[in-house]
Formats: C-alpha cells, sequence, structure tokens
C-alpha cells in the first residue's frame, strides 16, 4: 500500500542512494546518450552536412 511514510522512505533511500554513488553512474546517461554516434569534430571544428 502505498502512503506518505512509505513514500518518504523511498524517497530517501533514492537521495543517499544517488548520493554515495561512484562519478561513473552518474554521467552514464550522457555517456549512453552519446553512444555509438560519430564524432564530427574535427580539430575543434563542427562538420557537417544538411541535405533537403
Amino acid at each position: 500500500m502505498n502512503n506518505r511514510r512509505s513514500f518518504l522512505i523511498k524517497s530517501a533511500l533514492g537521495i543517499v542512494g544517488a548520493g554515495i554513488s561512484p562519478a561513473w553512474l552518474q554521467g552514464a546517461p550522457g555517456i549512453i546518450r552519446n553512444y555509438n554516434k560519430p564524432n564530427s569534430k574535427i580539430n575543434g571544428v563542427q562538420i557537417g552536412c544538411i541535405t533537403y
């Protein structure tokens, strides 16, 4: 059953878990978002092509 007490306990556990997780895990969404995409920056210049 969901009630205020169980919600507060789960929220507190989630915050503590996020606080003690390693730094590489906190950056995981950024890594996953750019995974397997081509890197189109060459010497700091963004290269791209627009096809209509």
